[in-house]
């Protein structure tokens, strides 16, 4: 995809792929060989794996929580409760801190983690709050665990919950759930569940109860599975905010560069479907805090869209049209500094 050049280096000026060691959950398998600090650390990070070793006997485990802090000790307290599934229990522990300071009680925990609907309703809600890695990584697993039990039918997609699921959470199912047969269960419950449910003006007021969350991801995600153009229908009046959305708040993003290859994916894919009037307003806006990727996209808008940009946004894009790259070609020598490349292939056999 021509989008994908602009922000090769993503892909390209990377450390070969290698096992994390330093990975939370391989630490606490580990634990042994680790210290007390260590370990509660990454109990901290991975609270649901913690339980499921302590469960199992894990004395390491057991004692560095037992000196760590009252929110981290409240793992024991899962490790020896009784759960039905038992998978309740670890999965109630990511809410550990929420116990700790009285937002929730551990009953509760365990009730909402019973309920897989309630349980992702829950952490959308927490989620939505500001960033947090914990709850990200749940949300992937639930989302695709939910999409999954839907696209078998019958009892399994009864008892995922999504019928009894608001409106912001089905946007989020859709914005996090991702793997190699994403495009196929994105589109199918895009045309049987989202598009139904959420016409009329419902997107976007999903979108904002959910303040957003992953839009860029979500964009995205619909064109791989070739939904762009339903996408900005269901959008209805709101189609011009819902391009506005890919350069929004890129620059206080934990990833910029990352967040700008998803940008530009997004406007090669909708720029000719909606106006651009937000969008160049976000681009200017973008701008003040990082110029160089902003003006990267207002060139890459000025490529997509010749002749329509609005004055400021054509000398935004002006003052980067030199560095914009063919996008056909890729210079390596330059976009690798240290002149070092590594190419991902990825093989599935299915």
């Amino acid at each position: 995809m021509r989008a994908g050049v602009l922000f090769a280096a993503l892909s390209l000026c990377t450390p070969l792929l290698r096992a994390d060691a330093s990975s939370p959950r391989v630490l606490l398998r580990e634990a042994a060989r680790h210290s007390a600090d260590s370990i509660a650390a990454a109990a901290a990070e991975a609270p649901d794996e913690a339980v499921v070793l302590l469960r199992r006997g894990s004395p390491p485990i057991v004692q560095a929580l037992a000196a760590a802090t009252p929110a981290l000790r409240t793992l024991l307290r899962f490790a020896e409760a009784h759960c039905v599934p038992e998978s309740v229990c670890p999965a109630a522990a990511v809410f550990y801190r929420q116990i700790a300071d009285k937002t929730l009680s551990f009953e509760q925990a365990l009730s909402l983690a019973a309920r897989r609907e309630a349980y992702f309703h829950q952490l959308i809600t927490l989620r939505i709050h500001g960033p947090d890695a914990l709850f990200d990584r749940i949300l992937h697993q639930e989302a695709e665990t939910i999409r999954s039990a839907w696209m078998e039918g019958g009892e399994s997609r009864a008892a995922s919950g999504v019928a009894r699921m608001p409106a912001r959470d089905l946007y989020a199912l859709l914005a996090y759930g991702q793997r190699e047969e994403s495009e196929i269960s994105f589109a199918r419950f895009f045309d049987h569940e989202l598009a139904p449910r959420l016409a009329g003006g419902r997107l976007r007021e999903a979108m904002q109860e959910a303040r957003y969350l992953r839009a860029r991801h979500f964009l995205v995600e619909a064109i791989r599975a070739d939904r762009q153009s339903a996408l900005v229908t269901l959008a209805g009046a709101g189609k011009s905010r819902l391009l506005a959305l890919a350069a929004e708040g890129l620059a206080a993003s934990p990833d910029p560069a990352a967040e700008g290859a998803l940008a530009a994916e997004i406007l090669e894919a909708y720029a000719a479907l909606a106006p651009h009037r937000a969008l160049e307003a976000a681009l200017r806006k973008e701008a003040a805090a990082n110029e160089p990727l902003a003006g990267l996209l207002a060139a890459w808008l000025e490529r997509l869209r010749p002749g329509s940009l609005e004055p400021a946004t054509a000398a935004l894009a002006a003052r980067y049209r030199a560095h914009l790259p063919d996008a056909a070609t890729l210079d390596a020598a330059q976009t690798c500094p240290q002149r070092r490349c590594t190419q991902r292939m990825i093989f599935f056999d299915d």
